[in-house]
């Protein structure tokens, strides 16, 4: 397994007998080309989420890095691309989703996550190289930023409290996935 991060990534969980690891960027096709040459199954889990960054950032990453990985994938004779995109994108209602549910992006995120989606999933379509797409929802874990999960029991932990907080009916308005969870269904 060879694991591609920027520059400065933290890898000191991983085991590196197990996992090299290659500094560097998605967007450089050079890079991309040396490492899918030798790879079977490509793992696309590169993102920019931060819509403080500009646009172009989002873009460059979240698309045409992806349709540049698609391409050296194919040219190079992988057998599989898995892309790791988001659930964010699904609208929200009750019970559980199909997989023809129409997205609805709300931000510049999840439009260029779903823009190259829909590049995999019109590039695949009787090509030689299966490509799955996984959106998954809200990760928690380790690795993940504690407190948004947190924030989501508050009104539980305060309504056990105290009889004056109003009590919440029906069912989450987030679904939640651990990123161990996330790791199988890529696996």
């Amino acid at each position: 397994v060879t694991a591609l991060d920027l520059p400065g990534g933290d890898f000191s969980t991983i085991d590196v007998a197990r996992v090299k690891h290659r500094p560097g960027d998605i967007r450089d096709r050079a890079l991309l080309g040396e490492l899918v040459r030798e790879a079977e199954i490509v793992v696309n889990l590169a993102s920019v989420m931060d819509e403080d960054r500009p646009p172009t950032d989002l873009e460059q990453v979240n698309v045409h890095a992806v349709i540049d990985l698609y391409e050296k994938c194919t040219s190079s004779g992988v057998q599989q691309l898995v892309q790791l995109s988001t659930g964010a994108m699904c609208p929200s209602r009750p019970g559980p989703l199909s997989e023809d549910i129409s997205p609805v992006p709300f931000n510049g995120f999840e439009r260029t996550k779903l823009a190259a989606d829909e590049f995999l999933l019109r590039r695949s379509t009787g090509e030689s190289m299966p490509v799955t797409i996984i959106r998954p929802a809200v990760l928690v874990g380790p690795g993940r930023r504690p407190h948004v999960a947190s924030l989501a029991a508050v009104p539980a932990i305060l309504a056990e409290l105290t009889s004056r907080v109003p009590r919440l009916v029906g069912g989450p308005r987030i679904s939640w996935v651990h990123v161990q969870d996330v790791a199988r269904a890529v696996l």
